[in-house]
């Protein structure tokens, strides 16, 4: 998960939010520029780009599980009527069969892609780390909690 997110985060890297900063003097006739890391408006435009950044990981975490960690089957009839209905409706699915299974049918809400890459990438974690992993994909989740 780290090398995925590095990614997604270099990726955005040119969308990234910079600080305000602001002019202080340091010393009697000396100013420099002073970083404003809690500026709730900076604040409030790094939480979008974490967003950001939490989205394309996400895609990348499930291209790997679609392509290379899950076999499953895909129902060709019942992906096709799928494909009609959100036609309709106006939302595209991925052109991938594969993927349109995995991230409409199998894994179709944040919750359900968080258990699988739960179960996925953190079974062959030490017990400590499927904790952590745990408690970061379900905030407030006493289940991840230790006793």
């Amino acid at each position: 998960m780290p090398k995925a997110q590095a990614r997604a985060e270099a990726e955005l890297q040119e969308s990234k939010p910079t600080p305000p900063t602001q002019k202080l003097e340091t010393a009697p006739g000396e100013f420099h520029e002073v970083e404003q890391r809690t500026d709730p408006d900076y604040l409030a435009a790094l939480d979008l780009w974490q967003q950001q950044v939490n989205m394309k990981t996400t895609e990348k975490l499930l291209l790997i599980l679609q392509r290379i960690a899950l076999v499953y089957t895909i129902d060709q009839e019942r992906l096709q009527e799928l494909r009609g209905t959100y036609e309709l409706l106006g939302i595209d699915l991925p052109s991938d069969d594969r993927a349109a299974w995995l991230g409409y049918v199998l894994a179709p809400t944040t919750d359900d892609q968080a258990r699988l890459f739960e179960e996925v990438y953190g079974k062959g974690l030490p017990t400590e780390a499927q904790d952590a992993l745990h408690r970061h994909l379900f905030p407030g989740d006493p289940q991840g909690q230790p006793a």
